[in-house]
């Protein structure tokens, strides 16, 4: 740009002073221009590119963070579970270790009322057994063996000189036949009853066969048993000409339970009041017994009575 020569130098500069301003604020405007139009097309691009290469960690920062809570909860569940159990089994073992204080208390309570017991039965028990040496002393000194009791002593002494005998053993060795069938007799007749048809009834049709009626009476037995029954069941069961039966037991206490009122009435209900309890009865044989007797004479009365007290 010229200036005429004409024009002061003030002016002059002045002029290019503005010019100079308004040069600078046209490249000012211009810089502005291309950095706001480089933050338009840039910023995007770069924001874009970022999201894309941290979106993936963040994606897995938030899986782990998640399986990281999941992971916590599980294992606070464990551990009250692991509580509870402890406190269980502490109050088990607690309840366990009062119970085997007490069975051990009562079980040493026991064993000195069972020794109390010994020590008070000990002086009867010698006592007895004196008794009962004396006893087996006088039987076998009172008894005169015949050849058949010296046979079987041979057999028997070389077993029994080492045992100590009992009062049962030395009467049972010393028992005579007529007498030790009697016995076993009178145990047989113990454990039986009798049962009779009402008149006019059977118990059983007369084609029924004998194991039929022993299950019946046995299915009966086990109908009428209760809690307190005693144990056993039937042996035999053994038909009359009458009709009757007579029923073998396995216990004494079996049958003493049948005879009783309660027993027989339910017996008796559950063969619908066809049968009745008969008691059993047996012929006795006496031998000697007079068949005349002078009551008007005195001294026969008095031997009479003598007789009979003795």
């Amino acid at each position: 740009m010229q200036m005429r020569d004409t024009i002061p130098l003030p002016v002059t500069t002045t002029i290019r002073a503005a010019a100079y301003i308004l040069k600078k604020h046209t490249a000012c405007e211009m810089a502005t221009e291309v950095a706001k139009k480089i933050s338009d097309t840039l910023t995007p691009c770069i924001i874009e590119h970022v999201v894309g290469a941290i979106a993936p960690q963040m994606a897995k920062l938030l899986t782990t963070s998640d399986l990281l809570l999941s992971t916590l909860d599980r294992t606070e569940a464990v551990r009250k579970a692991l509580a509870n159990d402890r406190d269980e089994m502490d109050d088990r073992l607690q309840i366990s270790a009062t119970c085997i204080e007490t069975v051990a208390n009562e079980l040493h309570a026991s064993v000195e009322d069972c020794q109390n017991a010994l020590k008070l039965l000990s002086p009867s028990l010698d006592t007895t057994q004196k008794c009962l040496n004396t006893l087996s002393t006088q039987l076998l000194t009172q008894h005169t063996p015949t050849q058949h009791d010296n046979d079987n002593v041979d057999m028997e002494i070389g077993t029994t000189q080492n045992q100590r005998q009992t009062y049962s053993s030395i009467v049972a060795a010393n028992l005579t036949p007529s007498i030790d069938k009697a016995i076993r007799r009178a145990a047989i007749c113990a454990r039986e009853i009798l049962l009779d048809p009402t008149p006019g009834n059977n118990l059983f049709p007369p084609d029924t066969q004998h194991a039929d009626m022993v299950k019946k009476m046995k299915a009966a037995l086990t109908n009428i048993c209760k809690p307190d029954t005693p144990v056993g069941d039937i042996r035999s069961v053994t038909m009359l000409h009458n009709g009757s039966f007579i029923i073998e037991l396995e216990t004494e206490s079996l049958a003493s339970w049948l005879h009783e009122t309660t027993s027989k009435e339910a017996l008796i209900a559950h063969f619908r009041n066809t049968v009745s309890f008969r008691t059993c009865t047996y012929p006795i044989i006496a031998e000697y017994l007079p068949i005349q007797l002078q009551i008007q004479e005195t001294p026969s009365s008095a031997q009479s009575s003598k007789t009979t007290i003795s």
